[in-house]
């Protein structure tokens, strides 16, 4: 099987293979219905696979979390530089707030709904 995409980091595994489909930034949110895509057409080809995804979680929401069992996750990892301070010197979203806490909150909110 051949996919070409560009997504945020996400892995799919398919029959012992590992198939990356790379993004740049960020994309979460913007890219979801493209992956929902990918793995509802590989639901119904009736192929297994489990995927990863790497995030920093700011983007994420109570729908995009209420839909993730369709990426048969095997993890999700959720990216932080370090402790609040360093964090938000580096991660500081555009307009300068601090995005350290968010991050947090998303992955409590990832926790307690799986």
């Amino acid at each position: 099987m051949k996919l070409k995409v560009n997504l945020l980091n996400l892995y799919l595994y398919i029959d012992n293979k590992t198939f990356i489909l790379l993004g740049l930034g960020e994309n979460l949110y913007s890219d979801l219905k493209k992956i929902y895509s990918i793995c509802s057409q590989l639901r119904k080809l009736k192929i297994k696979f489990t995927s990863d995804i790497i995030t920093n979680g700011s983007l994420l929401n109570e729908s995009i979390i209420q839909r993730l069992d369709i990426l048969n996750l095997k993890y999700i990892q959720i990216s932080l530089d370090g402790i609040a301070e360093t964090h938000d010197k580096r991660r500081a979203f555009s307009n300068g707030a601090p995005s350290f806490n968010l991050i947090i909150e998303k992955y409590q909110e990832i926790s307690i709904t799986n």
